[in-house]
């Protein structure tokens, strides 16, 4: 298992977002000065802004359709923020989930391997090859234009688009989370990269239409990926089948699976959180050693769990706290309120039902 961790990888990334929010920024106040100027200038840029990115999400996330659709995916969940759309029962149906660090995610289910290959490559370059496409038109539209109302909103738009479309597929991590560019890196490197992505999306179309974990075939949950936590698409397998074994009962094998993935330095935050929560949940309904229990529920974990208010195991973890550790039957009260709240409306039948049956160990 590969422990070092590139020490300037992180501050790369963060260099690269912060430059692309100044080149924003920037040319937001030439154009609303040079196109409009004055207070009304610079309130239609940021109303054009404000209005941009959520066009580009869609933008970005129908690309991904259109491009998984031409590689002989099949539709599943197109999402914008926490609002979803899933195919369950030949049926389109609206749901609630999301997911920190995404502003959407549009998933389908891959074709048949040919020769132990999947198509990767157009379908994780669609979203921000759709953002560059928009963005060009929008410009030369906005060339073409007399208005300088409309030229300004155009402009905004596709400056928007293209730093979308770098955002995605220059290679980084965005809060904790690998991006396109990122998956497309490791699919050079790896071949076994690309089948660690084809499982997950097996594994997500059987969650789409159900399943509990545990009942998702086994072959999805390679063993061998556990070796590769340092690699995005490899390391979400390993994950999964933590949590594959937490769902068949497993618990002493998922804590021992989940803290020799955490000996990675170069693993995703968003996964490290995930797998942190998961300890903490164990060592709650197991031994609840106060000492232990504090060290493993850090502020970043409970920022965490904040911004995860959509997913049944954030409030099955508070649920668990507020039983084992707090004692507090308000906090208890609350955590299961909100636990039934969210699975009114959960995408994954298998998982609220795997959830419960966790919620009735604590």
């Amino acid at each position: 298992m590969k422990k070092a961790g590139k020490k300037g990888g992180k501050w790369k990334n963060t260099l690269v977002q912060m430059l692309l929010g100044a080149l924003l920024g920037f040319f937001l106040v030439v154009a609303a000065e040079r196109l409009v100027g004055g207070i009304a200038g610079f309130a239609l840029a940021f109303f054009a802004l404000v209005v941009s990115y959520p066009l580009h999400i869609l933008v970005h996330e129908g690309g991904h359709l259109i491009a998984g659709l031409l590689s002989g995916y099949r539709f599943v969940s197109f999402r914008v923020g926490s609002t979803m759309w899933i195919r369950q029962d030949d049926r389109i149906r609206r749901k609630k989930f999301s997911v920190p660090g995404t502003a959407g995610q549009c998933l389908l289910d891959p074709p048949k391997l040919r020769d132990g290959t999947c198509p990767v490559a157009l379908y994780n370059l669609g979203g921000g090859l759709a953002n560059l496409l928009t963005a060009a038109l929008a410009a030369v539209i906005g060339y073409a234009v007399l208005s300088p109302q409309i030229k300004l909103i155009l402009y905004i738009f596709a400056l928007c688009g293209v730093l979308i479309s770098a955002a995605n597929l220059l290679p980084m991590k965005i809060s904790g989370i690998a991006n396109d560019g990122y998956n497309l890196l490791f699919f050079q490197k790896n071949p076994e990269s690309a089948l660690a992505f084809y499982r997950q999306m097996k594994i997500n179309d059987y969650q789409s239409r159900g399943y509990r974990v545990k009942d998702i075939p086994e072959e999805f949950f390679s063993k061998e990926a556990e070796q590769h936590p340092e690699d995005p698409l490899q390391c979400g397998i390993a994950v999964m089948r933590m949590q594959r074994l937490e769902d068949e009962g497993r618990f002493e094998e998922a804590g021992l699976l989940g803290r020799n993935l955490l000996r990675c330095k170069e693993l995703l935050p968003y996964y490290r959180l995930v797998i942190e929560a998961e300890l903490l949940f164990m060592e709650l309904i197991g031994p609840c050693r106060p000492g232990q229990v504090e060290v493993l529920f850090t502020e970043e974990l409970k920022k965490f769990l904040k911004v995860s208010k959509h997913s049944l195991s954030t409030h099955r973890i508070l649920c668990a706290y507020a039983v084992r550790f707090l004692h507090d039957l308000a906090a208890e009260e609350k955590a299961r309120k909100d636990f039934e709240r969210i699975a009114e409306n959960y995408p994954f039948e298998g998982d609220i039902e795997s959830e419960k049956e966790m919620m009735n160990r604590i």
